[in-house]
């Protein structure tokens, strides 16, 4: 194809081991948080009607509805980790763009579901709490996220290329950085990109934020994958401007 075209020819490698073996360095992306963010698989978002990964959105699934004496039998619910179990739709993980087309929920129920053959209902069978929404799913997600943390809280190791730093820091208001740091490697004097994680910006249960406040946890993939996913959507979700990703800068 690119003979003719005039594009460009791209070269494929079967795994990274493939890849250095041509010289070609390794760009360590299995270890980051970014790549690994963008590298999952693409699904459509309701809001904007585009595909995007789908690490970027918020899955919604039908459940019996919890609400005794209402007349409805299903509820449209935000889940927090991603499943494949029943139909399910995406919204982008926005806070701001959810407040903002909250009224236009009902085009949220998974299209499954509703052309399903098994069982027949209607988008008026559907109960949206449009006020309990987006409040249950932060506290889902805030308490999933902090229940993991205490599990991995432990003494703060030398960062390595790429790990996560998560930290409750006063004096510095962005949500996510880029940022250098001392190797973890004795021998060498090279800095290692690392990632920070700000909770600072965020308004967290008390007893939460005071444990933040002690010392930095540092998460590494593919160990404290789940953790960090779970981070990176708790920051994404409440962050109104865009975050700046490539702000680097240097920690003492």
């Amino acid at each position: 194809f690119e003979r003719w075209s005039g594009k460009k020819r791209k070269l494929f490698f079967q795994d990274e081991t493939a890849m250095i073996t041509q010289g070609i360095r390794s760009f360590d992306l299995a270890n980051n948080i970014f790549a690994n963010l963008l590298a999952s698989p693409m699904r459509f978002e309701r809001n904007s009607k585009m595909k995007m990964p789908k690490d970027f959105m918020i899955q919604l699934k039908l459940r019996k509805n919890q609400n005794h004496g209402n007349s409805k039998c299903l509820q449209l619910v935000p889940v927090v980790e991603h499943s494949k179990l029943r139909a399910n739709s995406y919204v982008i993980n926005s806070k701001h763009v959810l407040q903002q087309s909250i009224k236009a929920a009902p085009k949220w129920i998974p299209t499954p579901a509703l052309a399903s053959s098994m069982r027949y209902f209607r988008t008026q069978d559907v109960e949206i709490d449009k006020e309990k929404f987006l409040s249950e799913y932060e506290n889902k997600l805030e308490s999933l996220i902090f229940e993991i943390l205490n599990e991995n809280y432990k003494p703060s190791k030398p960062p390595k290329e790429w790990d996560v730093i998560v930290r409750f820091d006063q004096e510095n208001k962005n949500t996510i950085e880029i940022c250098q740091q001392n190797s973890a490697e004795r021998l060498t004097k090279n800095k290692s990109r690392v990632v920070l994680f700000n909770l600072v910006t965020l308004a967290l249960l008390k007893e939460h934020s005071m444990k933040l406040e002690k010392k930095d946890i540092v998460l590494r993939f593919p160990e404290n994958e789940r953790l960090i996913k779970l981070l990176y959507k708790f920051l994404a979700y409440h962050t109104h401007q865009p975050l700046n990703h490539a702000m680097v800068t240097k920690m003492t």
